[in-house]
């Protein structure tokens, strides 16, 4: 709620971690244990917001109990390919 009050939200999205993901959450991937990977069933919540007119931030959050934990953050150009 807080990035929502100072960025643009441009998107949010959810997706089950997983042993092969692209090179954009990649690095998010790497943070669980194999095991954990091939589970299918750990839910990762992302979040995308524009900070300024080319630049975009996305956060990658789990739940823990009634709060979400950032995973990681990463900001990039809106020209960027994945």
């Amino acid at each position: 709620m807080e990035l929502d009050s100072l960025y643009e939200p441009l998107y949010r999205d959810s997706f089950i971690l997983q042993e092969k993901h692209d090179e954009f959450r990649h690095p998010v991937e790497q943070q669980f244990p194999m095991e954990q990977r091939l589970a299918h069933n750990t839910w990762i919540l992302e979040f995308t917001w524009r900070i300024k007119a080319d630049s975009l931030i996305t956060v990658w959050y789990i739940r823990e109990a009634d709060t979400l934990r950032i995973l990681d953050r990463f900001r990039y150009s809106e020209y960027d390919e994945f």
